[in-house]
């Protein structure tokens, strides 16, 4: 993780720590040789996601192929990748799917792998987000404007757009923010996330999560994390490399995004496929104001957000 030079060294200590610990919990006998699981992590998938022992095998086919599948498609797609994710089909199958911007593009056919078509290429939406980041680290700074009521900002290949989430009243502010970075809403859109972004760990000031270290799994895997007291909860990411500004304590860059719920009794526990492969620990979400969880909610209005503890090379 890399740590802004505000940031204050004992954080890190606390999240390492937090990731050593809460890991060792979660990873063993967390994936067994037949691909069945430890029966409360089974649980969760069923109450969380709906998903059933059978359907484990296909899924962790999927999972465990997609880094090099996608891997492959940026190298055969080149400037017109869109991005690539797994999705959750109404049938209860799963499927990856790798977005492209040509209208000519091809890949290698595969079973449950879909080539989709958009307008903007990944590296169009990153360009718009990396203007809305340096606009957004010039106010932070107090110069050229104000954040009031911009809460996250983010890429997310799904809508093929640069997302900016804001605070209920706040649209103004979220027009202005974009319009000062220069995208329009055929690239950038609003959204709007019951509650307000508060951490869980202990941030003063801002940061940012590098996420070099280990495998990342791509959006639309499942995650999972094990309860302050007994079992687990999961969910899917829905979104990687959010920034997100938490009032007057900076802007924290580089952070993933579920719909896992989290309260304050689940400080930085740590997430993990179900592939075993540790992606991070809990940073926070947003919560109602006073509020300091969203277990609460159905999961399509949760948002939680947890970011690696790698040291930086």
């Amino acid at each position: 993780m890399h740590i802004a030079s505000d940031f204050k060294p004992g954080i890190f200590s606390h999240l390492l720590a937090c990731i050593a610990i809460a890991g060792a919990a979660l990873s063993p006998g967390l994936v067994h040789a037949s691909d069945r699981f430890d029966p409360l992590l089974e649980e969760a998938l069923a109450r969380d996601l709906g998903i059933a022992p059978t359907r484990y095998a296909e899924y962790l086919r999927l999972e465990r192929s997609a880094e090099q599948r996608s891997v492959a498609a940026k190298r055969s797609l080149g400037s017109s990748y869109a991005g690539d994710w797994i999705e959750h089909r109404r049938d209860s199958s799963f499927r990856h799917v790798i977005g492209t911007s040509s209208p000519d593009a091809k890949i290698a056919e595969q079973p449950a792998v879909e080539l989709r078509r958009f307008r903007h290429s990944l590296e169009q939406l990153q360009r718009t987000f990396d203007a809305l980041e340096a606009v957004a680290r010039q106010r932070a700074n107090g110069t050229d404007g104000s954040l009031d009521g911009v809460n996250a900002w983010y890429v997310d290949p799904r809508l093929n757009m640069v997302v900016v989430s804001f605070a209920m009243g706040s649209e103004k502010s979220a027009q202005d923010f974009i319009h000062a970075g220069g995208a329009d809403t055929d690239i950038a859109q609003f959204a709007t996330f019951p509650g307000i972004p508060q951490t869980i760990v202990p941030i003063r000031d801002s940061a940012s999560i590098a996420s070099a270290k280990s495998e990342q799994a791509p959006i639309g895997a499942i995650v999972c994390r094990p309860r302050a007291q007994r079992g687990y909860d999961c969910g899917t990411i829905t979104a990687k490399n959010v920034s997100v500004r938490y009032g007057g304590r900076g802007i924290v860059a580089g952070l993933s995004q579920s719909d896992a719920c989290a309260d304050s009794a689940d400080s930085g526990g740590a997430w993990t496929t179900l592939d075993g492969k540790r992606q991070g620990v809990t940073f926070g979400g947003q919560f109602d104001a006073g509020v300091t969880g969203n277990c609460w909610r159905p999961r399509h209005q949760r948002t939680t957000w947890f970011g690696r503890a790698d040291p930086a090379p």
